[in-house]
């Protein structure tokens, strides 16, 4: 389901004074909107990494990366649960 449909299927509930004060979504309307969000998100960490990724480059390319000795990465990423032994 698109955005576009997801939305035409919203109904709003309104007060005597015909404010909106709820919104009442479909189940199949509400999961297709977190479905797009979470791809939006992923997107977002996905440039995010390959920005962070550009400026290690550059910084390597010009000597200014900092580095450290790999026993040391792999206790921090044993402790952060990301690699196992």
């Amino acid at each position: 389901m698109r955005i576009a449909e997801s939305i035409a299927d919203i109904h709003y509930v309104t007060n005597p004074a015909g404010d909106r004060t709820d919104v009442i979504v479909p189940l199949s309307a509400w999961e297709a909107l977190l479905a797009v969000l979470e791809e939006m998100a992923d997107h977002l960490e996905d440039q995010e990494d390959v920005a962070l990724l550009r400026d290690w480059l550059r910084a390597r390319a010009d000597g200014t990366a900092a580095t450290i000795p790999l026993a040391d990465l792999e206790d921090e990423l044993r402790r952060d649960g990301l690699l196992s032994g």
